[in-house]
């Protein structure tokens, strides 16, 4: 994952200059949701390892898309402390993840936490297209 995103966030921070952000952040979390899937349905690790570079590419994406998102919409006079602030949230927010992955699957098997996860990451790009259709 932490490779891959080497790459991937510098590709995105320049892919997301020439093309619209919230496009670019659609996709890449499709992308993620979409390898999530597929990831939990391997059927053997062959099948996994092709899984987790589009996974890894996904996720990876959102990143440089989401502080610069941040540092377009905050005010001038605040964007320090906005996108500070925003990237505390977030990181936090980002902390509990495995915990909150790893209680899923106490209660409904790891299949069924990465499927819900999945989820989440495909609702999560239902509204950034919503954003983008909204203008």
């Amino acid at each position: 994952m932490f490779a891959v995103g080497l790459v991937t966030k510098p590709v995105t921070g320049t892919v997301s200059d020439r093309f619209d952000r919230t496009l670019v952040g659609t996709a890449g979390l499709v992308l993620a949701g979409v390898a999530l899937l597929a990831l939990v349905a391997a059927p053997s690790p062959p099948w996994v390892l092709v899984s987790l570079l589009p996974l890894a590419v996904g996720y990876k994406t959102q990143f440089p898309l989401a502080d610069a998102l941040m540092m377009e919409t905050a005010p001038v006079e605040n964007v320090g402390g906005d996108v500070g602030a925003a990237r505390a949230l977030s990181l936090g927010a980002g902390s509990l993840k495995p915990a909150l992955v790893g209680g899923a699957a106490t209660i409904i098997g790891y299949g069924g936490a990465y499927v819900s996860l999945a989820g989440v990451l495909l609702a999560s790009a239902a509204l950034l297209a919503w954003r983008y259709r909204r203008g």
